[in-house]
């Protein structure tokens, strides 16, 4: 009971999940393109993966949000996941804020699941 309620007051502490999160593979690098959308309280984003068959994530980056550009209509900004290749990994942002407290995470849809969904819903 004490862990479900650390957990509550970490989660109500924290800023909202990021709304936006995409991925990409780099063209030219075994490394993956993520973009995020700004969440308003965030004082830092945390990068996270773990390998396709992982219950867990395995890798974690913390980015402050000051060192993020975000730009654009929908406010994203672009980080660079050097040597993880989105082939492999499932990857996900969470927000972070001053105190520490983190958001849940918003995993990216895959890249494949994304285009379909587009097509499936241009052919209604």
């Amino acid at each position: 009971a004490t862990l479900n309620a650390m957990t509550v007051a970490e989660l109500a502490s924290a800023p909202r999940a990021p709304e936006l999160v995409r991925v990409e593979g780099a063209r030219d690098a075994y490394d993956t393109l993520v973009d995020v959308g700004e969440v308003k309280g965030a004082d830092a984003y945390e990068f996270v993966w773990r390998t396709t068959t992982a219950p867990d994530w395995e890798g974690a980056l913390l980015v402050a949000a000051k060192d993020l550009e975000f730009k654009g209509r929908n406010q994203t900004a672009r980080h660079v996941l050097k040597n993880v290749c989105i082939d492999e990994v499932v990857v996900g942002v969470r927000s972070v804020s001053k105190d520490g407290s983190r958001s849940r995470v918003t995993a990216a849809p895959e890249p494949d699941a994304t285009a379909f969904r587009a097509a499936a819903t241009r052919g209604r």
